[in-house]
């Protein structure tokens, strides 16, 4: 026993009893969260079809999402003025930010951005559904 706790492997199992070890759940928002949003698009064709961090290829046609505060294949609700579209969440984003140097609350696909009427940025409200 007493060789057992001087190994690498008693200190490994002790910490790992712990649950320090246990990974932390991601923070997602609950609630409404409002603020600038942008329309992105396929500059490329080479990127047409490209995998997304949801397993779905990058796709102008479709309207959907790239948020950072909502499970991946989640179902979210985005307001624009007077407009609201339910989208699904294919991708993780946006990294960009606003003049303000805000990040920006997410990243609209070309077809999500004609349905609420924005042509490159906007302000928006997203919350889950």
């Amino acid at each position: 026993m007493k060789y057992l706790r001087n190994s690498p492997v008693f200190a490994t199992l002790l910490f790992a009893s712990c649950g320090f070890g246990a990974p932390l759940a991601p923070a997602y928002a609950a609630d409404k969260v409002c603020g600038e949003a942008s329309v992105y698009s396929v500059h490329d064709k080479d990127q047409t079809g490209t995998i997304t961090a949801s397993g779905i290829p990058l796709n102008d046609g479709k309207a959907t999402v790239a948020y950072r505060h909502a499970p991946l294949k989640s179902w979210v609700l985005v307001t624009h003025g007077d407009k609201s579209l339910r989208v699904m969440v294919t991708d993780r984003g946006p990294y960009a930010r606003d003049k303000r140097g805000k990040p920006r609350v997410l990243d609209l696909s070309v077809q999500a951005g004609k349905e609420l009427g924005i042509k490159d940025l906007g302000q928006v409200c997203v919350e889950p559904t």
